[in-house]
């Protein structure tokens, strides 16, 4: 009798746990059930009730935080111009995404069809009772309602800022609200979202931490080495063809040969090295020479889930590492902002490196003249310990948040001390035997994760800073393989022979310098509008080339090729052009706008020679969805 009790009990404290971690989506419930049973089968049901409730003490209330970011809230907060939509199809619609978590592709799908369909009739409510007002007067309207509905959905509506400040175009508006009636646009950012939501929660409930997995979760690297897979799988049965020639090149091959892998290693150490150099030559601007430096970046306590040890933070404030990468990428934006008013150049290389909790943290080798070396180093702490400088009082001081320490090259060359941070972000380029110290695994096994992690997070993993674009090197490089090879200009016929030899040093002063500005280069990409509209109405532009400003010499034209994308059929062996149509074609705006009265804004000289060729925006539409009265 008593064991029977004893069993029962057991099962209704199980069905407790089941039921407080209800609410929760399955990949939090589930790990947070299985530490709760992990802890019944080897200490009994004792510890299984301790770890319950330490875990509704300490984990509960920061993992629902974390989950209710990402939720859409209850479908009455919206009322005036969508009073015309169906509400139970918009409740539904809500339901569904605060669902999102465990919903597969295909789920995904369906749902990005409903939200288009739901702001393309509320869109079209709009058009039916705005009959007879022009285009100017009608379109911030058609934008307010569909922007006001995705950022309802978690997403940034497109041309959003120029919107707010009164400076979108006809074409622009047109656009973007072809973007949010859209299926592939929202299907394409809610696979992101969902991807990114259920992996903050992995983080948050433990799932990313050295004692589990370091950077990200064991389920996003699977995913993440699958998609990949596919990915190259796709583009083996892709070929290119040349429209002049005919000649068809393999995607796959043609990729692998790109900037990838150590193709993407050797040009980073080929810019670093050249810096390097170019640190150490005379006639800088300056007297003495430069000082290079390394320096490294933490964000405060509370964007950390876990401690270094592996415990939880209790400071941690919910944070994702895209919101760290943001506070990092503003914190040296405030940085570079008081260098320039000093006028202290520096140049150099960032790295972007996820801690074991997928915290971002930042290393850089930098080069900053001797002379500015004690202004460079005050500022950088000021700005880097400005936040929450209340938990720098400890012992270690202002070292958790900040270090800086000069390259002593009797150890290493600046672009040694660089290099190991570089090969723990690319594969297949660590030495054996290398170890990482916070995690204590090889850093050739933790590359693969660190690359997983900032395809998750959308993370640049390296930054130039300083220096001139490496996008004219590249295009200049290509001039090797043009059929006339040397360029009429002297002057870019020596930048193109030191980018063809690889002498980034040459290529750098050759340009202006280290510290040169953008509008000083003296060669700049040269772009021009593709011949053909995407699915959304947009003209986008491409490179086309280089030129020189102020010179009166035309443009050297570098991409002459043009190739069609043909997929291989697997029975015949035939190629096809490979053409897929959009999910939602964008005309569906012009029916509620092209028939409208233009005031002129269709004529392309009238908006050459109108001095401001924007929609006159009333602010008030912006969030004006209060109740008709």
């Amino acid at each position: 009798m008593t064991k029977h009790a004893s069993c029962s009990d057991e099962q209704t404290f199980f069905n407790g746990v089941c039921q407080a971690f209800a609410h929760l989506p399955i990949v939090a419930s589930r790990r947070l059930f299985e530490r709760v049973s992990s802890a019944y089968r080897f200490k009994g049901i004792d510890a299984a009730k301790i770890c319950f409730n330490d875990l509704l003490r300490r984990d509960l209330p920061i993992i629902e935080p974390v989950y209710l970011r990402y939720t859409a809230s209850a479908s009455d907060e919206l009322a005036g111009h969508l009073h015309h939509i169906n509400r139970e199809l918009l409740r539904d619609v809500i339901n569904r995404f605060n669902d999102m978590p465990d919903f597969g592709d295909a789920d995904i799908e369906l749902l990005s069809q409903d939200i288009s369909r739901l702001i393309s009739d509320a869109v079209e409510s709009v058009n039916a009772t705005t009959q007879g007002l022009d285009v100017i007067t009608v379109a911030p309207q058609f934008y307010s309602v569909a922007a006001n509905l995705t950022l309802h959905f978690k997403q940034e509506p497109p041309q959003y800022p120029n919107f707010t400040r009164n400076k979108i175009n006809i074409d622009e508006a047109k656009s973007a609200i072809a973007k949010m009636i859209g299926e592939r646009w929202w299907l394409n950012h809610l696979r992101k979202y969902a991807r990114r939501w259920r992996e903050h929660l992995h983080i948050s409930a433990g799932g990313v931490r050295r004692q589990s997995t370091p950077y990200c979760s064991n389920a996003w690297l699977a995913e993440w080495e699958n998609r990949r897979k596919r990915g190259r799988d796709i583009m083996s049965g892709t070929e290119l063809e040349d429209e002049e020639t005919g000649e068809v090149l393999n995607l796959l091959d043609v990729v692998d040969k790109s900037l990838s892998g150590k193709n993407r290693i050797a040009e980073l150490m080929v810019r670093v090295k050249g810096f390097e150099q170019l640190a150490k030559l005379d006639g800088l601007g300056q007297e003495n020479g430069y000082v290079g430096l390394f320096v490294t970046l933490n964000a405060p306590s509370k964007y950390h889930a876990y401690k270094v040890t592996g415990h939880r933070n209790n400071k941690y404030s919910g944070a994702s590492p895209k919101d760290t990468q943001g506070y990092l990428s503003h914190l040296w934006r405030q940085i570079g902002a008081t260098l320039r008013r000093r006028q202290i150049g520096t140049f150099g290389l960032r790295v972007s490196q996820p801690h074991h909790d997928a915290t971002p943290h930042w290393h850089a080798m930098l080069f900053v003249h001797e002379s500015q070396l004690e202004q460079f180093c005050e500022i950088v702490e000021f700005y880097a310990t400005r936040e929450d400088s209340d938990e720098l009082k400890g012992q270690h001081g202002n070292h958790p948040r900040f270090d800086i320490k000069p390259i002593d090259e009797n150890i290493g060359s600046p672009s040694a001390y660089i290099a190991r941070h570089i090969a723990l972000n690319v594969e297949g380029c660590a030495e054996k035997g290398d170890i990482d110290k916070e995690t204590g695994l090889p850093v050739s096994e933790l590359a693969k994760n660190a690359c997983a992690w900032a395809s998750m997070w959308g993370i640049r993993q390296f930054q130039f800073v300083g220096g001139a674009p490496v996008t004219v090197w590249r295009e200049l490089r290509n001039l090797s393989n043009h059929p006339q090879p040397n360029p009429t200009d002297k002057t870019i016929e020596q930048i193109r022979q030191a980018a063809n030899a690889g002498d980034w040093k040459s290529y750098i002063q050759l340009q202006g310098g280290p510290l040169v500005l953008r509008k000083n280069l003296i060669v700049r990409i040269w772009r021009q509008p593709k011949k053909d509209q995407n699915d959304y109405g947009e003209t986008p532009l491409v490179i086309k080339g280089v030129f020189m400003p102020g010179v009166n010499t035309p443009p050297i034209i570098t991409r002459t090729r043009t190739f069609n994308v043909v997929t291989k059929d697997a029975k015949s062996g035939r190629l096809f052009i490979d053409r897929k149509p959009a999910l939602t074609p964008w005309n569906r705006v012009n029916n509620c706008i092209s028939n409208r009265k233009s005031a002129g804004l269709n004529d392309p000289d009238q908006q050459l020679n109108d001095p401001e060729p924007y929609l006159k925006i009333p602010i008030q539409l912006e969030f004006n969805f209060k109740e008709a009265k």
